[in-house]
């Protein structure tokens, strides 16, 4: 949702505009989160192997940051296993995936992506209708050793036979196209969890009906937990986030 001083148009389907006099908020389904590592001064080879110092460029070009981890899905991939997907991140070398462990009562480590694009991960042999709970990080190497951003949204999901009444989330259905909030406003946002498509069970019903709801910029709108959106006196930017308990 941009929340701009100009009138804009309908960016996708969960898309809503926002303008200075008359604000239109966007809701969108997605998550997010940062991080930021850095790296220092080295030594570049030329072909024939004749060292040389990095140029003044590359010492006093800022450290790179590791961007936020956008869209994480747990879904339902088979009776005993999920699979998980994500957004690239800019500057990330690779990904750490965390499984919570209810005997310890935390996030443990479950797997170590490595490469950018590496943004999937299957968990297999887990109990069917057991719920679990993930969380990933971004991660960059500094002097050989690993730096992380902060951990993603929590996103949980349960494995299911086929015929399952109890399913996962499919997608968050918005139940107005348009919302139309004028400066220190507020108006409640409509939002319901549709099951996803995969058990073809008659009666299914999503395991969790709960949206959850946020804002990027505190200063331009904030959202309370049941949806209701209350705009400031500052303009700028601002994204009011909706989203299931599986990250869809």
């Amino acid at each position: 949702m941009n929340c701009k001083q100009e009138n804009c148009k309908q960016e996708n389907k969960h898309s809503f505009p926002i303008s200075f006099r008359v604000l239109s908020v966007l809701l969108m389904a997605v998550l997010v989160f940062s991080g930021a590592t850095a790296y220092g001064l080295t030594l570049k080879q030329d072909p024939d192997s004749k060292p040389k110092l990095a140029t003044l460029a590359e010492a006093t070009d800022p450290p790179p940051s590791v961007g936020k981890v956008k869209n994480l899905t747990a879904l339902r991939s088979g009776a005993d296993s999920l699979s998980l997907k994500w957004d690239r991140s800019a500057g990330a070398k690779g990904y750490t995936v965390y499984r919570y462990d209810g005997s310890k009562k935390k996030y443990s480590l479950l797997t170590t992506k490595k490469g950018a694009k590496n943004t999937t991960h299957l968990d297999k042999h887990l109990s069917p209708g057991k719920v679990y709970r993930y969380k990933v990080r971004g991660w960059n190497l500094v002097k050989g050793k690993k730096k992380f951003g902060k951990a993603s949204l929590r996103v949980t999901a349960r494995p299911y036979p086929a015929g399952a009444k109890a399913v996962n989330a499919g997608k968050i259905v918005f139940e107005e196209k348009i919302l139309n909030l004028g400066f220190v406003d507020g108006v409640k946002a409509g939002a319901y969890v549709r099951p996803e498509t995969i058990s073809k069970a008659k009666g299914k019903k999503p395991v969790a009906k709960t949206v959850r709801w946020y804002a990027s910029n505190g200063s331009v709108a904030t959202v309370s937990r049941d949806g209701r959106i209350t705009t400031k006196r500052k303009t700028g930017v601002c994204y009011v986030y909706a989203v299931a308990h599986n990250g869809v």
